[in-house]
């Protein structure tokens, strides 16, 4: 969603038809990431001479800057990239001095130039992205591992009940909501005086001496039946 956005956004601001952004790969070259390719993405390796030049000069590149450019083998090959790809502009985006991505545009359609303003308001544009794909990129994984744990939780035949300092419940999963006939929703966020009173006993023994115990037999009232447990 956050590449889609920013491309519709660069689209529409800089009036061209067509953008690409790769993605860092962990092997230093950059892989077509968004749109998603129909064929093969489009790559730039890790000794490409575009990406070189943008890590050099930090500033958006343009086939026009390029073929201004005094002429040299990275030069030509940068330019040739560029061509070869279809595309007018390339622009490198930084965050904390390394280059997280980079995009490229096609030219307006206008026919018109980027011209230095355009390139420098492009170079702002793209560091601000990277900070905003780093943000999603930690989102993701916390998301991530929230599925896992959850999933995790889930597997257990035991149930599991946890609760923060302020006495509120944090954790309630699967087993717990069928041996108390309590549901999630119900009791996650709630005060631990929510749960049976054997479990909220136990919980704020707990939390009142800093010591646990082991293989504490009870009972959970759950409607008209006793559900013995083990805690």
């Amino acid at each position: 969603n956050l590449m889609a956005n920013f491309s519709d956004l660069v689209c529409d601001a800089f009036g061209t038809t067509k953008a690409l952004l790769l993605r860092a790969e962990d092997a230093g070259g950059f892989r077509q990431a968004y749109p998603e390719a129909a064929g093969k993405p489009f790559q730039l390796w890790p000794d490409a001479a575009l990406t070189a030049l943008l890590r050099r000069d930090r500033e958006a590149l343009t086939v026009d800057t390029l073929q201004r450019m005094r002429s040299s083998p990275a030069v030509e090959e940068a330019l040739k990239t560029l061509k070869g790809a279809g595309m007018a502009l390339a622009a490198g985006s930084f965050m904390r001095g390394e280059m997280k991505a980079v995009l490229l545009l096609a030219s307006k359609k206008t026919g018109r130039i980027y011209d230095l303003r355009d390139q420098r308001t492009l170079q702002l544009l793209c560091d601000q992205f990277a900070v905003a794909l780093e943000n999603a990129n930690l989102y993701t994984a916390v998301q991530n591992g929230k599925i896992y744990n959850d999933i995790l939780l889930d597997s257990l035949t035991s149930g599991i009940v946890a609760v923060d300092a302020d006495r509120r419940v944090t954790v309630f999963n699967q087993r717990a909501q069928g041996l108390t006939g309590l549901t999630e929703s119900a009791v996650v966020g709630q005060p631990a005086r929510v749960l049976p009173t054997a479990l909220g006993q136990a919980l704020e023994n707990i939390l009142k001496t800093q010591g646990g115990f082991r293989d504490a037999d009870h009972c959970l009232l759950r409607g008209p039946e006793a559900v013995p447990i083990r805690m």
